[in-house]
């Protein structure tokens, strides 16, 4: 009986030996797969996740703008801001006329408070896109916090010619009037 539960035993190891080796190991996900679980871990905001998911896509599609520019933002999210910077102007070089490429560069400069340079990114966004309310806005209230009210005021009034109706721009139109004169 001993020799039988030996080789039931030793039968038994080789069994699950073959087994294991006949298990295929979790392939790695596809392309799309990583793309769709990137979006969820950016749309909740996880942006750690984020960011660690899109630097796999822009590994396997690195002439991809739209993998580079969600990098940033992710990046941007930890405040990992040279970083972010670095993956927007890989966007840039891929499609020059990306909008969220150019915002999010200027909110990354914001937040780094180089203004002269967040300006400048304000700026091309307003280039390749005017009709963006919230980047007018952002755009007047920097160059009121610099207390450049000339400025301010040219940037409330370009923003009204897109948006004549916005009342938070008549606000700032009304507090730049108060300070400025």
């Amino acid at each position: 009986m001993t020799r039988r539960l030996v080789l039931l035993s030793v039968g038994l190891v080789l069994l699950l030996a073959a087994c294991a080796r006949s298990t295929p190991t979790p392939s790695p996900l596809s392309t799309d797969a990583l793309a769709e679980t990137a979006a969820r871990a950016y749309e909740s905001r996880d942006w750690g996740r984020a960011a660690q998911l899109y630097r796999e896509l822009t590994r396997r599609e690195p002439d991809q703008a739209e993998w580079w520019i969600r990098l940033g933002w992710s990046l941007r999210g930890v405040r990992a801001y040279e970083e972010a910077l670095q993956a927007y102007a890989q966007a840039d070089r891929l499609d020059p006329q990306a909008f969220w490429s150019a915002y999010g560069e200027a909110l990354t400069y914001a937040d780094m408070k180089a203004w002269h340079r967040a300006l400048e990114a304000f700026d091309r966004a307003l280039t390749i896109d005017p009709h963006r309310l919230a980047v007018h806005q952002q755009r007047a209230l920097l160059y009121i916090q610099l207390k450049q009210y000339d400025a301010a005021a040219d940037a409330v009034l370009k923003g009204l010619y897109y948006f004549p109706e916005s009342q938070e721009l008549w606000s700032l139109w009304q507090a730049i009037r108060e300070r400025r004169y």
